[in-house]
């Protein structure tokens, strides 16, 4: 587990963003202290120098304990399937 970041705003409609201070790869699963599942990076943006995260949180979760607080990243494993060619019909 890398840290990623200390949280920098909350939105209304479940995102959370995360000044990072190491580059995250998209897909991959946040955690907060405790190992506790925040949700999953869908936009890393902003300068190179000091790039941004941002989190889609899973339902339930409580945003007043993430108020200024370290957020850490995962990568996750490639999913795997069926794959396109699976799905043609000859």
């Amino acid at each position: 587990m890398k840290f990623l970041g200390k949280t920098m705003h909350i939105s209304k409609s479940g995102l959370l963003t995360v000044k990072t201070d190491n580059l995250p790869k998209i897909g991959s699963q946040a955690f907060h202290k405790g190992r506790t599942h925040l949700g999953t990076i869908i936009d890393v943006f902003g300068p190179v120098a000091s790039p941004y995260a941002s989190i889609k949180l899973r339902r339930g979760i409580d945003t007043n304990q993430l108020r200024d607080a370290e957020i850490w990243w995962e990568e996750s494993r490639p999913r795997r399937g069926r794959g396109y060619h699976a799905k043609r019909p000859y």
